[in-house]
């Protein structure tokens, strides 16, 4: 087996290999049913529009459109992103609701047990090479099989719906080495996604694996690694395919070249630009149809460094007031504690955010006012700092006789403050949608009722279908013949 340095990081990832196939709102299970993937790509790592605040300086979010994977720096902060697909289709864009399959492999120093932290949103299927021993983790809708579609046993599995939530699967590695991963990914419900993996609560950073003269691949990390932009073939189901310049890296000493992993940075941080001291507040958007549920992320960005004590950086209370008018609430409190079951502080279970809780100051009201009155803080007011991340989610209903179109959450006020009780300057504000869309027409089956009209007039009748989409010359007997009257048959479609 080819052994991963110690030095570079106790879990690396080779190159990741990815498949994207058409989902559906119907299917929020993974199953691609024998289906062809309409993008296949490469990427340096598992985080795909990482949860607000995960990667420092991070541009993107489960609330960017385009599905978007993150290249990181050696401490973990932002380098690169990457869209999947190419400038004809990008995936969560052009295919809004997808399935993804994820493989690659690990490499590890030694034999230990890692906590691998796995945000989604939606669903998730883990399986790892037979060697690896599965501890814990949730099993929610696995395979009956206990294999993932590449065949490699289950080591957890969120295969359903869900908001944005951290699932974490504990795994323990025999010896150090190389161990073959898949996920594979779903996103079905709303307008938020992400699919990142932690290990251990850090970034798992990209290993590239290069020849030496002696014919053996040595291990190295290179923090500005050479990316290649994806081809497309520009066929009605294209395929995006990355520039090959050899064998996989990761494979066995008698190959001599390798695969150079290239998607195009399409966002740089710019070092020398003057930061501007504020704090942002996003709210996210989601989609349903009327008398559906539907699930917002509240997110929360702290200024960059002012270098000193106190300041927006360093924000310890945050209040906000949403106002939906076009939207109901359920203030139901199932569990007294003062926060209604439709808002879930911390979904990702950050630590950072463990010292925080949410109040509400108009639990009895918000419903019939439609406008919730928040606090974000925690016991001991001056000594914490709110991290970046998504503080929340808030479920609410769209109206059943609510109009088609786009409704409003929006945060009329918002203010923050540090441990010293100064304010900070809210630079970004952004209000959250609700798409609301037309109901699917469902389709008529072989024995579905029609209602039609029979007039039966001069010698012969017409008959006037209700929904059978065309007009039908019947002959009766000569008994209803002579009759002069109008009935009403429901006859079974053919």
């Amino acid at each position: 087996m080819l052994l991963a340095s110690r030095l570079l990081a106790e879990v690396s990832v080779s190159p990741v290999d990815s498949e994207f196939f058409i989902g559906s709102a119907r299917t929020c299970t993974y199953n691609t049913n024998g289906a062809q993937p309409v993008v296949t790509q490469q990427f340096g790592s598992l985080n795909f529009n990482p949860p607000l605040g995960l990667i420092p300086l991070s541009p993107v979010s489960p609330s960017t459109e385009a599905f978007t994977n993150i290249l990181t720096k050696p401490d973990g902060s932002f380098l690169a992103a990457t869209v999947a697909g190419d400038s004809h289709i990008q995936v969560g864009v052009a295919i809004p609701f997808f399935l993804a399959k994820f493989t690659g492999k690990f490499f590890v120093s030694g034999s230990q047990q890692v906590f691998f932290d796995i945000y989604h949103d939606d669903g998730f299927v883990f399986g790892m090479d037979q060697d690896v021993q599965r501890v814990s983790g949730p099993l929610v809708g696995a395979p009956l099989s206990g294999l993932t579609t590449g065949g490699l046993p289950v080591m957890g599995a969120f295969n359903s719906s869900t908001g944005p939530r951290k699932s974490t699967v504990v795994v323990n590695f025999p010896a150090a080495g190389e161990y073959e991963f898949e996920f594979d990914y779903f996103h079905c419900r709303g307008l938020t996604r992400t699919f990142t993996v932690f290990a251990d609560q850090r970034v798992v950073p990209l290993l590239l694996l290069t020849p030496t003269p002696e014919n053996t691949l040595t291990p190295t990390v290179s923090p500005t690694p050479t990316l290649g932009t994806p081809v497309h073939t520009g066929s009605m189901t294209p395929t995006v395919k990355p520039h090959d310049t050899g064998t996989p890296a990761g494979t066995p000493p008698t190959r001599t070249a390798t695969r150079t992993v290239t998607p195009t940075p399409t966002t740089t941080p710019t070092p020398t630009q003057t930061p501007t001291l504020g704090v942002g507040f996003l709210i996210g958007n989601d989609r349903g149809q009327p008398g559906d549920t539907v699930v917002v992320n509240v997110d929360f960005q702290p200024s960059v460094s002012d270098g000193r004590p106190f300041g927006p950086d360093e924000v310890a209370v945050l209040d906000a007031v949403l106002d939906f008018p076009q939207l109901n609430f359920d203030p139901t409190d199932s569990d007294g504690d003062g926060v209604p079951d439709a808002i879930v502080f911390n979904p990702f279970n950050d630590p950072l955010l463990a010292p925080f809780a949410v109040s509400v100051f108009n639990p009895g009201t918000a419903g019939a006012n439609r406008m919730l009155d928040l606090e974000i803080a925690s016991a001991a007011e001056d000594e914490e700092t709110l991290p970046a991340g998504t503080l929340m989610t808030i479920a609410f209903q769209i109206p059943a006789r609510s109009p088609l179109g786009d409704l409003l959450i929006s945060p009329v006020v918002v203010r923050a403050s540090d441990g010293a009780h100064n304010l900070a300057t809210v630079i970004t504000l952004k209000a959250g949608v609700v798409r609301v869309v037309a109901a699917a027409t469902p389709s008529p089956g072989p024995t579905t009722p029609v209602q039609v009209a029979i007039d039966t007039q001069g010698g012969g009748c017409v008959i006037h279908p209700g929904d059978a989409g065309g007009v039908f010359l019947w002959v009766l007997p000569a008994t209803l013949l002579l009759a002069r009257r109008r009935a009403v048959l429901r006859v079974p479609r053919r």
